[in-house]
């Protein structure tokens, strides 16, 4: 599985998310690093992107782990603690793949202006969040059991597009380097910000 919790649309959702985001990155930059903050307790995005590494951060985890296929798992509770441990301008791409929603607040900026701060120059930010109006949708498929309940009932805030672009200027993306739009029946918002070369 691979969010938490069940739900019998989880697993295909994940790879509807990560098809999106894999789409969004430019092919110059995959032979750089690639980190997924909140890669969940399965890395499903990265274990189906190419990248020449790879870095998947998520607080489900216990410890530090390099996996068979040379993905490295890294263990951190971004929520409380959301500075990274990485250094400035030393990755090509940061995904978090349906994450912001589960943030609070003041956390979310922090860890905003970390993923612009490790970006390289040119380097993209990309980003999968329902879209705001499904909130009501979500928390009946969850009771249903076809959403996570654990995950969908976790949720700290909802997000038009516009509030998604304007967190991300905030965290110093320039706004003509972003772009965002909506897949999956306009029931999720995608999001690539490109941070100033």
């Amino acid at each position: 599985m691979v969010t938490r919790g069940y739900g019998v649309l989880e697993e295909f959702l994940a790879s509807l998310r990560a098809k999106k985001a894999d789409s969004l990155i430019p092919e110059h930059l995959r032979s750089g690093k690639i980190v997924d903050i909140g890669c969940g307790t399965t890395p499903y995005f990265l274990a189906n992107t190419t990248f020449s590494k790879k870095i998947g951060i998520d607080k489900v985890r216990t410890e530090d782990f390099l996996t068979s296929d040379g993905i490295t798992l890294k263990s951190q509770d971004f929520f409380n603690i959301p500075e990274l441990e990485l250094e400035s301008a030393s990755v090509s791409v940061v995904a978090m793949l349906a994450v912001f929603e589960h943030i609070e607040a003041k956390p979310l900026e922090i860890l905003l202006r970390e993923t612009h701060r490790i970006l390289i120059p040119g380097g993209h930010m990309i980003l999968t969040v329902p879209a705001g109006w499904t909130d009501p949708i979500l928390k009946f498929l969850a009771q249903i059991r076809l959403l996570s309940a654990t995950e969908v009932f976790d949720h700290k805030d909802t997000y038009s597009k516009n509030d998604v672009v304007k967190h991300l200027v905030q965290a110093g993306f320039p706004l003509q380097g972003i772009e965002a739009g909506y897949f999956e029946l306009g029931m999720n918002i995608w999001c690539a910000a490109r941070k100033q070369s």
